[in-house]
């Protein structure tokens, strides 16, 4: 016989196995419980606890509406081979531990979903047409003076740039995803009819990330092969670029600032005379943004690609209470900087909110390769980052 305490309100059940338990209000939503008998569990419950026997101790099971909890003392075999246990039967563990006390929560597999292309074939050429627009509309100053002759060679090489490091960003996410058994789509390109024609691109993740070593490296791999490639056609735009007077430059013309990599290699490539400016041409423009979008990505709040490496290493609470800061932090920034920040603490504010739901093994520790990654993705920030991305004369 197993004795069932249960709240009829909100469907949460507590299936008493070796330890009594005397209370008369629901743990979740304090209405009155139920306690009755029945001869055995229900049937995948049961098969759920013959699994879950085979893997670590536990006492009695809680369920509800979305998942099954187990309180274990010891696990019986590892975190990746215990998830693997329950995959088989469609269930995904969320393995904790608090003192001396592992959590096991059980969560039914994510809704399989036909992945379809035409979307993303869709937004890829609308993007092409309004990244292809803005390259056309920034050349236009350089035809007037006179730094280029075809505003169409500085829209097409604009477009194929932005693009191309946007596009191998989320591959380097997809492919990574892949690899660590995660279910991924193939980018969304968003398009925009501002500055750079586009608002970026993202990849939907549509599975659970099963550890902390496979958070790291998801949020560690866009940025770093989008940098990869915005390095060389930054390389290439600053050659193209011409260095002019700062006084061709009239009222309201636009200043971007100088990450550190790109100071690098703007001073590597160009003597640029005091009194004297980079006139950037348009593929250069892409290359700067490049490092910007990595910078923006690399925030470590939320579910950016510098949240899930900070939530990897600092684990729920701290990942919260830093993507609150950093949010706060950055709003009050734009009051005195690039008001951009503002919004972008807005945004903070509301990924702050969200949380992050964490990876299934977060028991395992982080070894010293992917320690490395997170140093990696340190450095990487510091290299894009700048207190001024935007400034008018």
């Amino acid at each position: 016989m197993v004795r069932v305490i249960e709240c009829e309100k909100c469907n949460f059940k507590e299936y008493l196995i070796v330890e009594e338990k005397n209370y008369d209000r629901c743990p979740l939503c304090n209405s009155l419980v139920l306690g009755h008998e029945i001869n055995e569990m229900p049937h995948q419950l049961s098969e759920i606890s013959q699994i879950a026997k085979e893997n670590f101790s536990f006492g009695n099971v809680k369920t509800d509406n979305y998942s099954v909890a187990f309180e274990a003392d010891e696990l019986f075999k590892k975190p990746e081979e215990i998830i693997s246990s329950f995959e088989k039967i469609n269930f995904y563990p969320f393995i904790r531990k608090e003192k001396n006390k592992f959590s096991i929560i059980l969560r039914g597999a994510p809704p399989k979903k036909e992945f379809a292309y035409r979307k993303n074939l869709i937004l890829f050429f609308l993007t092409v047409i309004s990244t292809t627009a803005a390259g056309y509309l920034m050349s236009l100053p350089h035809i007037e003076n006179g730094f280029m002759t075809n505003p169409w060679i500085g829209a097409i090489s604009f477009s194929f740039s932005i693009m191309l490091i946007l596009g191998t960003h989320e591959m380097g996410h997809f492919l990574v995803a892949r690899r660590n058994g995660v279910d991924a789509t193939l980018p969304y390109f968003i398009p925009s009819p501002f500055v750079l024609g586009t608002m970026g691109a993202v990849i939907n993740i549509r599975s659970f990330i099963p550890s902390k070593k496979s958070a790291i490296e998801l949020g560690l791999s866009g940025p770093l092969a989008g940098m990869l490639v915005a390095i060389p056609i930054t390389i290439i735009g600053i050659i193209m670029s011409p260095v002019v007077p700062i006084s061709t430059f009239g009222e309201g013309s636009i200043f971007l600032g100088e990450p550190l990599i790109f100071q690098f290699i703007a001073n590597s490539l160009v003597n640029v005379p005091e009194g004297y400016s980079l006139y950037l041409n348009p593929v250069a423009f892409a290359g700067w943004a490049g490092i910007f979008v990595t910078m923006l990505n690399l925030i470590p709040m939320g579910q950016l690609d510098g949240g899930h490496v900070a939530r990897a290493v600092l684990g729920p609470l701290y990942h919260r209470q830093l993507s609150f800061i950093v949010a706060g932090s950055l709003f009050i920034l734009g009051l005195f900087s690039w008001a951009g920040w503002s919004l972008w603490g807005i945004i903070g504010l509301y990924l702050a909110y969200r949380g992050h739901p964490g990876s299934m093994d977060e028991v395992t520790p982080i070894d010293r390769k992917h320690w490395g990654m997170v140093a990696m993705s340190i450095v990487l920030f510091a290299m894009s980052a700048m207190l001024t991305p935007i400034k008018l004369a």
